[in-house]
């Protein structure tokens, strides 16, 4: 699917995120104004960005969360309120903290 500048739009191939991959491996995160055109990908630089913070980067922590994951956040949120950043430089895992809000009962 084609955007309105010819910009691929829509599902990720595999090729793709083996191209990203690639590229950030070779040149880092950050100049994501680069990433599409050394990369070879016809997609925008907020694309290549949003996939590679949301899917494809290492880091990211994935499936359930632990007990004590779950009563350290629900401290911290008790503790700090909404204010995420503090959140996340004390736990590392402001995805995860949005998610454990929503699902948990207080």
């Amino acid at each position: 699917m084609e955007g309105s500048f010819g910009v691929r739009k829509g599902a990720w191939t595999e090729e793709e995120d083996i191209l990203l991959k690639q590229c950030i491996q070779k040149y880092g995160e950050g100049k994501w104004h680069l990433v599409p055109v050394s990369a070879g990908l016809n997609r925008c630089r907020k694309s290549c960005r949003l996939r590679w913070l949301n899917y494809l980067k290492p880091n990211i922590k994935r499936g359930n969360f632990a007990a004590d994951e779950v009563d350290l956040m629900l401290r911290l949120h008790k503790l700090l309120g909404n204010r995420q950043v503090s959140l996340a430089n004390n736990n590392n895992s402001k995805h995860r903290m949005s998610l454990v809000k929503t699902t948990a009962a207080y």
